[in-house]
């Protein structure tokens, strides 16, 4: 079971719409905030994440960076 937190900037929400077209086709979930569910978060730009997201918090994640 895959649940995703997708971090990106309006001016990539073509992607944000494949990634979560092709999580929902593999059954995964896709999150609108960091909770204990999120297996993975991806990353489109860094910055906007560390203003979400302390990097503390980040070490039990697994990141996909693109």
């Amino acid at each position: 079971f895959v649940s995703v937190l997708i971090i990106a900037q309006n001016s990539f929400l073509f992607l944000v719409q494949i990634w979560s077209d092709k999580m929902k086709q593999f059954g995964g979930r896709l999150e609108d905030h960091l909770s204990h569910d999120v297996t993975h978060i991806f990353v489109l730009d860094m910055g906007k994440l560390q203003e979400r997201v302390t990097l503390q918090k980040l070490k039990k994640y697994r990141l996909v960076m693109a």
